[in-house]
């Protein structure tokens, strides 16, 4: 995100925790405490919205197909 010029604190939260989840939470954690709680929320949200893609049926049956 530094090499794109991402210094918002917001959008460095979400696309970390969106991305790479509790590792990412937790090294970004430690350098930037103000991006935290954008992390916090984006890793919650990134977890209810798999969970509520994976239970309808048409994706379901296409990664149970997928997952053999």
């Amino acid at each position: 995100m530094d090499k794109l010029g991402l210094n918002d604190p917001i959008a460095r939260g979400i696309g970390t925790a969106s991305s790479a989840h509790g590792l990412g939470t937790a090294a970004l954690s430690a350098k930037e405490p103000e991006a935290l709680p954008f992390c916090a929320i984006a890793y919650g949200l990134t977890g209810i919205f798999g969970s509520l893609i994976c239970s309808v049926p048409a994706v379901r049956r296409s990664l149970i197909f997928i997952a053999g």
